[in-house]
């Protein structure tokens, strides 16, 4: 009989990738033709300048219900636009001003890092647990507590220490035909030689395992043998890469349904680890990293409760903060390389910033890495997002002066 009512924002359609269509919202008036359109334009959390950012981005989509949203709280900051050297030293202004923000009375529950991806707070993570700073992941576990890093590092611990027979169990999962049984079998005889790496190669391993545990381990004894000879000449990253070479994506691809993404992961991760050129240091720095939480001892706060939300933008939205970092405003990060080229996929890309910056009430810090080390490719320079370019754009403003302010970063 036409008694229907929805409710939505057409400009926070986030989640294409789970099937969302935003036309749902555009196409409703052609389904409905008499319907009437309300637009709720007043917003009360976040102040004016933060406001005009998001308006200003927002605008350069074409597909949209055209909104300009009022704040209904007085002036405050100008958002901060913050270009950092490295992402090393995007991971240090964070952390060092949370500290400052905490200082002056903001509880860290108030305060929230937004990133494009998982992967990206992998750097962010190490310096909060070094500086005993406390946080959660919203966006799922803590990097080093994710069952694909722990394989990989795995392998990199028993080569370190084969006496270790938790992380020769954790490998033996994923060889197929061993089983836990064999893999004790094996293990007990290589811990039993007096140089249990050399025993890798022992050919009466496989008299002790029937035919198909044979033909199963022996791959597995390939990766292991190849980081053994490279454990003394190659750095921990060039150990990590011969190991996704070897087996391990095969394996990551099998078992899990978002294996790109735990590859990006990883990648992230022998990016940070080619820091190190011995196995030693990279995993005493990995093990101090995985034994502090950095939830036990929040730095000037009696609260244990409190923490700072560590989250991947997506499952960010309806959530608020007095004050929110954006990281990697970098292109090819935010927006992810995979979007680009697509106007569809920019504007879904463009919808998510604009979800990002409206999470602030009152401070909003938008981090921009000039250069990002990168395997096979070195050190390779960073273009500001092209959602920070547009807004540079003097077509796009309203007045002569950027919609933020520009901190100057120690970057020597």
């Amino acid at each position: 009989h036409g008694n229907i009512m929805v409710v939505g924002d057409d400009c926070q359609s986030i989640y294409a990738f789970r099937g969302a269509d935003y036309r749902n919202i555009l196409e409703f008036p052609e389904r409905y033709p008499r319907c009437a359109q309300y637009k709720l334009e007043t917003n009360y959390r976040s102040t004016p300048e933060v406001l005009n950012l998001a308006n200003l981005s927002i605008q350069q989509n074409i597909h949209q219900f055209h909104k300009t949203l009022k704040a209904a709280r007085p002036k405050g900051p100008q958002p901060a636009l913050i270009g950092l050297k490295n992402v090393y030293q995007q991971a240090e202004f964070i952390c060092q001003r949370i500290l400052d923000l905490r200082d002056e009375g903001v509880p860290l529950s108030e305060i929230a890092v937004l990133y494009r991806s998982h992967y990206h707070s992998m750097e962010l993570q190490v310096e909060m647990t070094k500086r005993n700073i406390p946080y959660v992941v919203r966006s799922g576990l803590r990097f080093f507590e994710q069952a694909h890093i722990k394989d990989v590092l795995s392998y990199l611990k028993f080569i370190y220490n084969p006496r270790d027979e938790l992380s020769f169990m954790r490998l033996a999962q994923h060889w197929k035909g061993v089983g836990t049984k064999r893999a004790q079998t094996i293990l007990g005889y290589i811990q039993s030689q007096p140089d249990p790496l050399m025993a890798l190669d022992d050919p009466a391993i496989l008299d002790l395992l029937p035919a198909r545990s044979r033909d199963n381990w022996k791959p597995a004894a390939a990766i292991l043998s190849a980081i053994k000879r490279q454990r003394l000449t190659h750095s921990p990253a060039d150990m990590m890469e011969t190991i996704l070479k070897g087996g391990y994506t095969d394996v990551l691809r099998s078992a899990f349904d978002n294996a790109d993404h735990r590859l990006g992961d990883l990648e992230q991760m022998i990016n940070y680890a080619a820091q190190y050129q011995d196995l030693d240091r990279f995993l005493g720095e990995i093990s101090l990293l995985t034994t502090l939480t950095g939830q036990d001892i929040a730095v000037g706060t009696q609260n244990k409760d409190e923490h700072i939300c560590l989250t991947s933008i997506h499952q960010s939205k309806g959530l608020e903060w007095t004050a929110v970092f954006i990281m990697w405003l970098a292109d090819g990060h935010f927006p992810s390389q995979r979007s680009m080229g697509s106007e569809e996929d920019i504007e879904e890309e463009r919808r998510l910033f604009y979800v990002a910056t409206t999470r602030a009430r009152d401070d909003l810090y938008m981090c921009h890495p000039f250069t990002h080390y990168a395997r096979g490719k070195g050190t390779v320079l960073l273009r500001p997002s092209m959602f920070i370019e547009e807004l540079e754009d003097k077509e796009t403003k309203t007045d002569e002066h950027d919609p933020w302010e520009r901190w100057d970063i120690e970057t020597e």
